[in-house]
């Protein structure tokens, strides 16, 4: 029986969707993808995500992998954060989610900068039972360890979880952890519909 929901951030309670801010910067959709995984699948971004460097050390690190581009990355990395946004129809679902029982949690990955901009823009972040900030802890999802350090911490049942990501890699190691999961593909503006329809209505959504 789950018991609680389990989201991540980025693209399940969190707009994620810096391709759009970055093809400002860029001639086409092409290049502000290209620049959205140099520099989000880059070291120093994980590095920041693991929490063994501030936003100003992955910033300089990049740039010194790419000189040319350093004006460029600056720009893009100092301002990043502010593109993190709740869409409207969370906070009503969290809502819904806690009023038929269920207990609310979070596992992402996120640095220090992006996790303090979301909390003091998203009040509603702040109503979470609690959860993991990759940084805090120094381990990145996929690997196992953050689940478990996640189910010690707060008491919690592997089988009584449903886990919610974005990616396929991440809700298939939690589902060898003995979460059930569900890949949100869509966007956070589709988990509400996404809950609803999981498994035929088990959440009772």
């Amino acid at each position: 029986m789950i018991k609680n929901l389990v989201f991540d951030f980025g693209n399940v309670l969190i707009r994620f969707t810096p391709e759009k801010h970055l093809r400002k910067f860029v001639n086409s959709d092409e290049e502000a993808i290209a620049l959205r995984d140099l520099i989000y699948l880059s070291k120093p971004w994980k590095d920041g995500d693991r929490g063994l460097v501030t936003r100003e050390e992955s910033i300089e690190q990049l740039c010194a992998i790419y000189p040319e581009k350093e004006e460029l990355l600056s720009t893009i990395m100092r301002q990043c954060s502010e593109w993190l946004t709740m869409p409207e129809e969370i906070p009503g679902c969290l809502q819904h989610a806690r009023e038929a029982g269920y207990g609310l949690y979070f596992i992402s990955n996120t640095n220090p900068d992006d996790y303090a901009s979301m909390v003091s823009r998203v009040p509603t972040l702040k109503t979470l039972d609690g959860g993991i900030a990759s940084f805090q802890d120094g381990i990145i999802k996929p690997d196992p360890k953050i689940f478990s350090i996640f189910l010690e911490r707060y008491d919690l049942k592997a089988e009584e979880c449903l886990f919610i990501d974005d990616m396929d890699v991440n809700t298939a190691v939690a589902a060898q952890m003995g979460f059930h999961t569900l890949t949100l593909t869509g966007g956070a503006e589709t988990l509400p519909q996404a809950l609803k329809e999981y498994k035929n209505g088990c959440l009772h959504l």
